[in-house]
């Protein structure tokens, strides 16, 4: 059928890249809202230290979940994302 959409490419997370350690001196990356943690597993393994945050309990856990699964080292907190500025005022300039 000519209407038929073509099939998506594979997913970031289907495509396996070598996890890059993160350096102590690597950019520290926020990402408030990370849901099941794509973007944030993305980032650590470039070589980002990555702190994943979201208020749904069951998102944390499978986000903590496929990061053990890749041996990623992005973390996840569950926290309400309007209070971040607070809980972390020392991290920010």
């Amino acid at each position: 059928d000519a209407r038929r959409v073509p099939a998506l490419p594979p997913s970031a997370d289907a495509r396996r890249v070598p996890a890059l350690p993160p350096s102590a001196d690597a950019p520290l990356v926020a990402v408030p809202g990370c849901g099941r943690g794509h973007d944030a597993r993305l980032l650590a393994q470039r070589g980002y230290q990555v702190v994943g945050f979201d208020f749904a309990e069951a998102a944390v856990k499978e986000a903590r979940a496929l990061a053990a699964a890749e041996g990623s080292a992005a973390r996840f907190e569950r926290r309400d994302i309007f209070t971040l500025a607070a809980d972390f005022a020392a991290y920010i300039s």
